[in-house]
C-alpha cells in the first residue's frame, strides 16, 4: 500500500482498466489476480510502467523497465507484454479492458521512454 501511495504523489497516473495480470516463470503461468478483472491502476515514473490491482481481500502490483514492454491494441484490449529482465526467468502478460486512449497513452510513454533501463521486473500478489 505504501508504494500505492508514493506513485500517487510521485508518479504520472497513466490510467485506470480492468484487467488481469499473469506472471510466467518459465514453469508455468500464475494469475496475479482474481478471474473477475479487477480495476487496475497505472503509472509511470524513472523508466518503469507500475501497476496496481485491488479487490476484496487481495492485491497485486508490478514494476517493470518501459524498454523490455510490447503492446498490442484490438478491439478494447490492450495486451502488455513484459519480457523477463534481472533474475526473473519467464515474464508477465498484462491484459487491460480499455479504450484506444488509453492504449495510445501506453504506447507512448513506453515509446518515449524505451531508451531508460530502470529495473528488474518486481512483482507480489496478496491473495
Amino acid at each position: 500500500m505504501g508504494a500505492y501511495v508514493d506513485n500517487l504523489s510521485n508518479s504520472l497516473y497513466l490510467g485506470t482498466a480492468k484487467g488481469e495480470i499473469t506472471i510466467s516463470n518459465g514453469n508455468g503461468k500464475s494469475l496475479m489476480t482474481p478471474e473477475i478483472m479487477p480495476l487496475i491502476d497505472i503509472f509511470y515514473a524513472d523508466g518503469a510502467i507500475e501497476l496496481f490491482g485491488f479487490w476484496c481481500g487481495g492485491a497485486c502490483r508490478l514494476k517493470a523497465s518501459t524498454s523490455k514492454i510490447g503492446i498490442r491494441y484490438r478491439s478494447g484490449r490492450i495486451t502488455l507484454n513484459v519480457e523477463p529482465h534481472g533474475s526473473l526467468t519467464g515474464g508477465a502478460e498484462i491484459v487491460l479492458l480499455a479504450g484506444r486512449g488509453l492504449a495510445e497513452t501506453l504506447r507512448r510513454t513506453i515509446t518515449e521512454e524505451r531508451g531508460r533501463e530502470c529495473c528488474g521486473v518486481i512483482s507480489s500478489s496478496m491473495k
